[in-house]
Parts: C-alpha cells; structure tokens; sequence
C-alpha cells in the first residue's frame, strides 16, 4: 500500500509541475513601468438631477448609488432629501401588509416607489 501512495504522490507533483511551469512567455503581457491612473470625481454639478424608477429600486438603494451616501444616517438623509425635493407623499410610508391591506409606516420614509417615476435627487 505504501507503494501506492508514492506513486500518486509523484504522479501529483509532476502534474502539478508541468502545469505550473509549462506557461509560455510569449503570451504574457509585457508589464511596463507607467505613471499609475489618476481617477478625478466627477464634479457634482454634471451628475444628473433626475432619476427614473427602475423595476426593483427602492429609496434606500437610490440614495445608496446616485448620490453617494454611506452610512445608516446619510442614507436616511439622503432618502428624506429625495422625498422633499420630489413631493413624495408620506401616503407611500408603509412597510407591512395585515389582512391584506398596507399598514401605514412610523418611520416617516416613503416606502413605495413605483417603475418609470421620476424622482428629483438633487
């Protein structure tokens, strides 16, 4: 049995070997000493103003990706700017369904947002 196992072992390593050492180096990208890639923001007054509701968005996530906020508070933030600058109804704060029926929020934050509404975010 002990026989068994060192052939598999050498079998393994050649293997491994040939693999790891059959790279051709001709295929490989030439790596050149450059500059390393400035990334400049993008100034907020070009960032658009307006936002289309997509099917499966939510405040949250808008706040989240269009304006950039981090964090619980900023995204809250965030979220309640969005509402106040595109007149959402606090009629949409719900975050439960009872016997059928939406159960108005506590929050203060709108919860439904519907595909193809245009939301002001700055």
């Amino acid at each position: 049995m002990g026989m068994f196992y060192k052939t598999l072992f050498a079998t393994a390593a050649i293997t491994f070997g040939t693999v790891a050492c059959s790279r051709n180096p001709e295929r490989v990208a030439p790596v050149t000493d450059s500059a390393p890639v400035q990334v400049q923001p993008v100034p907020k007054d070009t960032l658009p103003n307006t936002y289309t509701v997509q099917n499966g968005d939510y405040l949250w996530g808008i706040s989240y990706r269009e304006l950039g906020t981090r964090g619980d508070s900023a995204i809250t933030a965030g979220v309640k700017q969005i509402q106040n600058l595109s007149n959402l109804s606090l009629d949409g704060d719900t975050h439960m369904v009872v016997n059928r029926e939406l159960v108005p929020g506590k929050d203060g934050l709108v919860d439904l947002i519907y595909s193809g509404q245009a939301l002001t975010i700055r």
